[in-house]
This record gives structure tokens, sequence and C-alpha cells, in this order.
């Protein structure tokens, strides 16, 4: 876990850091064409480490900040991460690093150019999730609410202009309190997936026992959060 922390820690930072024009040229650009962007989540058969019946309690002992919040303004690209300015509306765990009410969340989540992810072909870009066991997520979208399960992106001494987070390395770190999806209405997502589609979805399973364990848990965390 401490190696699993550091490498997401270097990959956002890192990316951060160093930001090249191509990069934020790549976001302006697929912004103009995203029913041309498609999402490459891969099965669960590739996803071995998704922890999918993981307990709530060792969920919630993993996540030192948990919130509901929302994010009311678009992500941006900084090459092989998008950052996230949110606004928290309800805090439910704190380690104390969470001050006033709003926050940056990192996801490890590439763009590139279709023609040059392996497997794919096509015009138009290509979102990549990076690290093994959260292929299956999806990206937080503007103007959803979310219940997020965070640590800390940054070192203790480390300063940050909005305290920084990210996502937890669990399949429940981001769930949506009122999607429309539930184990009963689940629709099998087709591979590859646009990316608008993927929006609708908290996470990308293709298998029927995954789905059904996925909401129970859900469920479960929502009840012990008081959420439901």
């Amino acid at each position: 876990w401490l190696f699993l922390s550091l490498f997401l820690f270097l990959t956002c930072v890192g990316a951060g850091l160093y930001t090249r024009s191509s990069f934020t040229d790549y976001w302006l650009e697929a912004k103009q064409q995203l029913d041309e962007v498609t999402y490459n989540f891969q099965p669960e058969s590739a996803d071995l480490p998704l922890n999918i019946n993981a307990s709530t309690q060792s969920v919630l002992e993993a996540s030192p900040v948990v919130v509901l919040a929302t994010a009311d303004q678009e992500s941006e690209f900084h090459g092989k991460s998008f950052l996230t300015e949110m606004k928290v509306e309800k805090i439910l765990k704190n380690n104390g690093s969470l001050t006033g009410d709003r926050i940056v969340v990192c996801e490890p989540i590439d763009l590139l150019p279709t023609k040059e992810v392996p497997g794919m072909q096509g015009t138009g870009y290509t979102m990549c999730p990076t690290v093994l066991g959260t292929v299956s997520r999806t990206k937080i979208v503007k103007d959803q609410q979310y219940l997020l399960m965070l640590e800390n992106l940054y070192p203790n001494e480390q300063e940050s202009k909005l305290p920084s987070y990210l996502l937890v390395h669990s399949p429940y770190a981001k769930l949506i309190l009122n999607s429309a999806n539930n184990a009963q209405n689940y629709s099998k997502p087709l591979w590859p997936i646009s990316y608008k589609d993927a929006s609708k979805y908290e996470i990308l399973l293709q298998d029927t026992n995954q789905v059904q364990t996925f909401y129970r848990m859900k469920t479960e965390l929502l009840s012990q959060l008081n959420l439901k």
C-alpha cells in the first residue's frame, strides 16, 4: 500500500509539475469533440486487484477523508492525470487535513490520441486509467455529486493552495448517491465505450456477480454512513 500510494503521488504530482503544451492541447481538442472521445476500461479478467469483495469496514478504515462533494468546474488535464476542483457539501470523516469547503481530487487517467492506444483504432482521443485495480472506475464529471473516499495527495509537510487528495485504491472510492443504475437494471458496458456513455456509470463491470456485489456493498456503505 505504501508503494502504491507513492506511485500514485508521483503520477499525479509529477504529471502536474511536468506539463507540456501538448497535454493542454489534447484536452482542449478533446473537449471540442467529446462524441469522439472513448474510455478505455479493461475487463475485470485483466483487473485482478479490483478488491470488489472488500468489507465496508476495510474501505472506511483505508479512507482518511470521506466527503460528499460536487465538481462545480471542469477537470484540468496535467499529463497522465486529471485534477478536479470540487465543492465539499458534507464531511463524513476527516483526518484533520481538510479545512474549508473546497478540495482538489487527482485521478490517474491519461488522455491520448486514439491511434496511439494499443489495440484501438480511429480518430479522436481516448481516456486511459493508468493504475491497475482502478481501471473499471469512471472519471469525475462536472455537476455530479459524489461520495468520495480519499487519501492525502501530498506529504504532510507539503503545502498546496487547496487540500488535495487521491481517491483510495478501491472500486468504492467514488459513488453516486442518486445513480439511476442498480443491480437490477445494470446494462453491461460494451468495449470500447464512449466517454459520454461511460460517464453514466459509477463503475464499468461485465461480470454479473461483481455487479451484484458492488451494489450490495454500496448500499451497506451508504447505510453505515447514514446516507440511506
